[in-house]
């Protein structure tokens, strides 16, 4: 364990920043959903963003770690896999849409995000105007976001434990309750 030095604050940091390319990407790509999507992830953003402050506060206290940044940031495969899943959720999504109509690929929109919320804008952007009503496609990918957060929240506690990841788990957890008390 050990002390946690800067990666709580990157951890929360690029937390509160997945709430702010959430709503931009969401804007660019599906803007019939961005007004209903800002509104339902604004106060967790905030809290996410002032959970990363104090996080920088409180690690700037901690001593330095001696980790090093990974060599490679950028690799093909994981390009291609995200190209793939784009696709495939595209598809499925669409067919359900058909098959089952709009809370059915509400549904599905939200199962495509829960791994990668960047997967469930694309899709919806690829899907046809009105295949399902902003309101309801913000819920699905705010529930997305509520479902990639409590998978990112189970991954800090499994990789660092709770004395060496409790400052990023508790940032994670204070946007995770907002965003399901806004959700509900």
């Amino acid at each position: 364990a050990g002390e946690e030095g800067p990666l709580a604050t990157g951890i929360a940091l690029a937390s509160a920043v997945m709430y702010v390319r959430q709503a931009l990407l969401t804007a660019i790509l599906a803007p019939a959903a961005a007004r209903p999507l800002a509104i339902l992830l604004a106060p967790a953003g905030i809290v996410a963003w002032s959970a990363a402050v104090i996080a920088w506060r409180t690690d700037s206290r901690a001593a330095p770690t001696s980790r090093h940044a990974p060599g490679k940031p950028f690799h093909l495969l994981p390009a291609f896999g995200f190209l793939l899943a784009v696709a495939a959720s595209a598809l499925f999504v669409r067919w359900v849409q058909s098959a089952l109509g709009e809370v059915a690929a509400a549904w599905s929109l939200f199962l495509a995000g829960t791994m990668d919320v960047d997967t469930a804008i694309v899709t919806l952007a690829s899907l046809p105007h009105g295949a399902i009503g902003p309101q309801l496609a913000a819920l699905a990918l705010g529930g997305a976001a509520a479902a990639n957060m409590a998978f990112k929240i189970g991954v800090a506690v499994v990789n660092a434990g709770w004395a060496a990841g409790r400052t990023a788990v508790l940032a994670l957890v204070a946007s995770e309750v907002v965003l399901l008390a806004t959700l509900a």
